[in-house]
């Protein structure tokens, strides 16, 4: 044997955990077997960038059982680390909140305080994807708080990551941006690879809100690239997932499409079923804007399925109002009402809520309950600053709407109409745009205004997005002879 694979060279050194040297040399821990087990654990990493998330949650957790946790506390925590990451893949969170608590108090007993610190993060994700982002915050922060005082940049760029995340989906966009470009620059620097691929995803995703479109577009790409070239097929999910979003706001909805069935694939492969089920949802809302009803209601099954198996009910209530909703298009009412009637006893988020009384609102006008449907537009009334753009959007054209039914002045409706096309420009949204000119151009119609510029629009509009089902409802609105034979039409 050489010098340098002697216990106590350097070259085993940086292969072994500190501790577990001199564990060896104090014969409670037995050298042959620790180097197997260091060898395996590398070879699982490997495995579970692959996507092997079952596989090695098995493997690592059999691996953690062949050793003592107080003897060997590095190795049971790296095993219970793996198992962390293969639950994060999987969206088992109770479990990846169980064992992210049994490998802080590992840690702090061992005094393992780098240790500690990336499990804080792994806490952080299963408390941050279950909803209790002031939790996870709190959580992230304490563990850069660590990192920062150990020195470890890797360790201070992937909080950084994860702080920058939360900080976005809280609305704090400023401070988010200086974390995600700190992040960035630092994982670059230390050659942490793909959690440089994760920031610049996430990054994209703050980039879209604020309509920055080619800067999203342009960190989606090296995102993509970094995944892509080190093989990380759950970062590379992500990529393509975040860009399909940006790619259907911007109206490009066959690339839209094109991404989001590379995501889904990729996530079935590898067993993830949170982000899974979001991206069936979000696949789904394509499809049934092109008209593509049979497609998008079976991925709507799915992804309700999905969200109950992960205990995300809120996924699952996204999904029944979506289908609510292709009721409504397809001119089936009756179904739309009982779809909603599910849907109210299911938990969801403001926005769902917000979702949950304009489809009622659009359910009753369609069946000429004008009390019903002005009662439940009014009831949005104190919710509109929180509304998400597409929905204010949606309330001023049902505004204008009910208003034109119950014969208000033309002055009104349009006011209403008007705010909707603004609403919809301003979001740089051709869809939410062409929706509502259809229904402008419908009002037009019926009250004898000029109308054929706006239906041309709004056909002009659908053809460049691909979406059919639209595209006959204003052509069968254009030609009365041609509305006569169109059963869909509901303007």
């Amino acid at each position: 044997m050489t010098d340098r694979h002697r216990p106590g060279s350097a070259a085993l050194r940086r292969f072994l955990a500190p501790g577990e040297l001199g564990a060896i040399r104090g014969q409670r821990l037995p050298l042959a077997a620790v180097l197997r087990a260091r060898v395996e654990l590398r070879t699982l990493d490997i495995r579970l960038l692959l996507g092997q998330a079952q596989e090695v949650d098995a493997a690592a957790g059999r691996l953690a059982g062949s050793f003592d946790a107080d003897v060997a506390p590095a190795l049971v925590g790296d095993c219970w680390g793996l198992q962390i990451e293969a639950s994060l893949m999987r969206s088992d969170y109770p479990a990846m909140e169980r064992l992210s608590r049994q490998c802080i108090d590992l840690h702090r007993r061992a005094g393992d305080r780098s240790g500690e610190a990336s499990r804080l993060n792994g806490l952080g994700v299963a408390l941050e994807d279950t909803g209790r982002k002031e939790q996870a915050l709190e959580l992230y922060r304490q563990a850069l708080a660590l990192f920062r005082a150990l020195g470890d940049q890797g360790g201070i760029g992937n909080s950084l990551v994860n702080v920058a995340t939360v900080l976005g989906g809280l609305g704090q966009d400023a401070e988010a941006e200086r974390a995600f470009r700190e992040a960035i620059r630092i994982l670059g620097s230390c050659g942490n690879k793909g959690t440089q691929a994760f920031a610049y995803s996430n990054y994209s995703v703050l980039l879209c809100r604020q309509r920055r479109w080619d800067e999203a577009i342009a960190a989606l790409a090296r995102s993509r690239q970094i995944a892509e070239r080190i093989g990380d097929r759950y970062g590379l999910a992500f990529s393509l997932a975040n860009g399909a979003g940006i790619l259907a706001r911007r109206g490009s909805w066959g690339e839209a499409e094109r991404a989001w069935r590379q995501a889904i694939a990729l996530r079935r492969g590898i067993g993830e079923r949170l982000y899974l089920s979001l991206d069936c949802l979000n696949l789904a809302a394509l499809l049934q804007q092109q008209g593509l009803f049979a497609e998008s209601a079976g991925l709507l099954h799915d992804a309700i399925a999905l969200g109950r198996a992960v205990g995300e009910q809120w996924i699952a209530t996204r999904g029944l109002l979506s289908l609510a909703e292709a009721s409504g298009l397809q001119g089936d009412h009756a179904g739309m009402r009982r779809q909603l009637d599910e849907a109210v006893q299911a938990d969801g988020d403001a926005a769902q809520v917000v979702w949950y009384q304009l489809l009622r609102a659009e359910c009753a006008l369609a069946q000429d309950r004008g009390d019903e449907a002005a009662a439940a537009i009014d009831g949005l009334a104190p919710r509109y600053g929180a509304m998400r753009p597409e929905h204010q959007c949606e309330l001023h054209q049902l505004r204008a709407r009910s208003a034109a039914r119950r014969g208000a002045a033309a002055g009104t409706v349009d006011g209403d109409y008007g705010q909707a096309l603004a609403i919809a420009r301003g979001n740089g949204d051709p869809y939410l745009e062409a929706v509502a000119l259809y229904h402008q151009g419908a009002w037009q119609r019926r009250s004898g205004a000029p109308w054929s510029a706006t239906l041309d629009r709004a056909e002009r509009l659908f053809s460049e997005l691909g979406a059919g089902h639209w595209l006959e409802k204003v052509r069968a609105l254009k030609d009365p002879a041609r509305q006569e034979r169109s059963p869909t039409t509901i303007g």
